[in-house]
Order: structure tokens, then C-alpha cells, then sequence
């Protein structure tokens, strides 16, 4: 392949990744404040008013309205589409690199690749993803004052307030979660590959059977990361010393422990697991489907 095709395919992958993850975002953001909601009430001084995931959504309507479901929106419709659209060219190139000068194949090729892949998308993205978090939680804080108007107001304001590196929190457990990919890609490249035909072709359900089993899986395994990392997120986290912009993972683990037990390490599992499931399986459709539009027309 000569050079200018393979910087069109990288391209297609871009825009299909960016493409899946704008529509993911709008259809399913409301579960994703609904998981935030829920991992958090436990953690801060705010009286626990959400019973489950349909009360959390049926609490956010009443007392917010339906902008309520799209708190921190423009942070996330940021992250996520950016997270996808550099996701997908760096992990194919990432394969074909541990491929070519590694000899690394197979399984390990796709755990490697989406280890490394991920953790250079997470530390270009944490920023929104620790702002989407505040905004969409502040409303359990306090709720007559809106600190986050923005998505760059709100970063500037934490870079101020609260210095370069509380840009970041949170990125320590997001680097656990890698293990969250490493799971699922291995098993979802797995997959199609059982499922392509002997002409080379994939349909819409297979493409969405493999996505939501290999999400399923890695979710599962993988969820106490998902927990931890939004009270790093969040700077209202209430520990015996009272509010801390120094909270190690240690202390978090601890005061999960102490709240809930080992099942507070999964608060919000199925939720999340409504959000992910849909979500996962409409970027992963609609990039498999564009991607593969764009190569045959470009």
C-alpha cells in the first residue's frame, strides 16, 4: 500500500471513530449522568435520593428538567468523539507497528496495541473527562450554584484553583482501567474474525454481537477502576479528613471499603452496563460501517 492510501485509511479511520462517537454520545448520555449520580452520592454529603438506576433517572427529570440528562454534555460530546476518532488510527497503526518490527501477533498484538493506544488517548483526553464529571455532578453539591458555565471556563478555573496537575486526577485509575481494553479488544477482534463470512464480509449484527459481548466481559471484570476513578474525579469526596485535593487510590479503596464493602466497588454496575452496552455498540457499528464506506469510496 503506498503512502498516500495509507494516510487515507488512517484518515477513515478518524472521522468514523469521531463520527461513532458524536452519536453515541447524544443517544446515551443521560444513563451516563445517572452512573455518575449513583457512583458518587454515597461519597459526599448529599442525602442518598437515588434508590436505582430508573429512580436516579425519574429524581434528575423532576428536580432538573430534561436538561438535567445533559450535565457536562459538551464536555463528553468533546472526549468522546476525540477519544474514538485518535483511538482507531493509533490502534491499527500501534498492531502493524508491534506487528512489522516486534513479530508480535495475535492476541497479544491486540492487548498490546490497545493498552498503548488507550493510555496515549487518555492522558489527551483526561481533562474532559474529569470536567464532564463535575459538571455533571455539582448539582449533588450544591445545588443554587453552577460553578462549571464551560468546558474551557471550567479547566481554566480548576487550573487556577487548584493547579496544572488537578487537570489529571483521576489518571491514575484511568491507567488501571487499560486493563478495561486489553480485555475487550482481544475478544471483540476475536470475534469478528469468527463472524466474517468466506467473502470477507461482516453484518450489522455480528458487528453488534461481538460488540456487546467482548463490553460485557471487559465491564464486568473490569468495573471497580470505573468507581474509583470518578470520586478522584470529583472534588467534593468526603474522607474522615474532610475534603482532600490529596486523595491517593489507597484512600479511596479504603473508604469504598468502609462505606459499602466489596459490593461498593460495583455501585452502579448496571447501570453502567445500560449506558456502556448501547453506547459501545453504536460507535463500534456506526465506525465499522463508515469506516468501511470511506475505504470504498476514497
Amino acid at each position: 500500500m503506498n503512502q498516500e492510501k495509507q494516510r487515507n485509511l488512517y484518515w477513515n479511520h478518524f472521522i468514523a471513530g469521531l463520527i461513532g462517537g458524536f452519536i453515541s454520545v447524544t443517544l446515551c448520555h443521560p444513563l451516563e449522568v445517572a452512573r455518575s449520580r449513583l457512583n458518587l452520592q454515597n461519597a459526599t454529603k448529599s442525602v442518598n435520593k437515588y434508590s436505582g438506576f430508573l429512580n436516579t433517572l425519574y429524581v434528575i427529570f423532576k428536580e432538573e428538567g430534561f436538561s438535567g440528562y445533559y450535565k457536562g454534555y459538551r464536555a463528553t460530546a468533546i472526549a468522546n468523539p476525540l477519544f474514538h476518532s485518535l483511538f482507531f488510527p493509533l490502534y491499527k497503526w500501534n498492531k502493524e507497528i508491534l506487528e512489522i518490527r516486534y513479530q508480535i501477533y495475535g492476541f497479544y498484538n491486540h492487548a498490546a496495541a490497545t493498552v498503548l493506544t488507550g493510555f496515549l488517548c487518555d492522558l489527551i483526553t483526561n481533562p474532559l473527562w474529569l470536567i464532564r464529571t463535575r459538571m455533571q455532578t455539582e448539582y449533588l453539591h450544591d445545588h443554587n450554584h453552577v460553578k462549571y458555565k464551560s468546558v474551557f471556563g471550567g479547566l481554566f478555573g480548576m487550573y487556577k484553583e487548584e493547579g496544572f496537575f488537578a487537570l489529571y486526577k483521576g489518571l491514575g485509575a484511568t491507567v488501571l482501567g487499560l486493563s478495561h481494553v486489553a480485555v475487550q479488544f482481544p475478544i471483540y477482534e476475536k470475534l469478528k474474525q469468527d463472524y466474517t463470512d468466506e467473502n470477507g464480509q461482516l453484518s450489522p449484527i455480528d458487528i453488534l454481537k461481538a460488540s456487546v459481548f467482548s463490553k460485557s466481559i471487559a465491564v464486568i471484570a473490569t468495573y471497580p477502576h470505573v468507581v474509583i476513578r470518578t470520586r478522584l474525579h470529583d472534588n467534593k469526596t468526603i474522607y474522615k479528613n474532610g475534603f482532600s485535593s490529596r486523595i491517593r487510590i489507597i484512600d479511596i479503596c479504603k473508604a469504598i471499603y468502609e462505606q459499602d464493602s466489596i459490593k461498593g466497588f460495583y455501585k452502579g454496575l448496571i447501570p453502567d452496563l445500560i449506558r456502556v452496552l448501547p453506547s459501545n455498540s453504536i460507535t463500534f457499528l456506526v465506525y465499522e460501517l463508515f469506516s468501511k464506506y470511506l475505504v470504498q469510496k476514497f
